[in-house]
């Protein structure tokens, strides 16, 4: 079961990226956070959570 989410979770994955890369405008957003019980990492070490967005006078629209 798991590894056909994890097929449809990428075909998914890589149409947003595909959408994402035909925007003339991207707005990204770098946020670090603390992540707790991650295997090989103290709950010290900083993370990163990336976000990216389209603009809102983009041609195309939402998915």
């Amino acid at each position: 079961m798991l590894y056909g989410a994890d097929k449809w979770l990428y075909l998914l994955y890589n149409r947003m990226h595909e959408y994402l890369l035909k925007q003339e405008i991207l707005h990204a957003d770098e946020t670090m956070l603390q992540v707790l019980r991650e295997p090989g990492r103290s709950a010290e070490i900083q993370s990163y959570l990336w976000l990216y967005r389209r603009s809102g006078r983009s041609t195309y629209y939402s998915l």
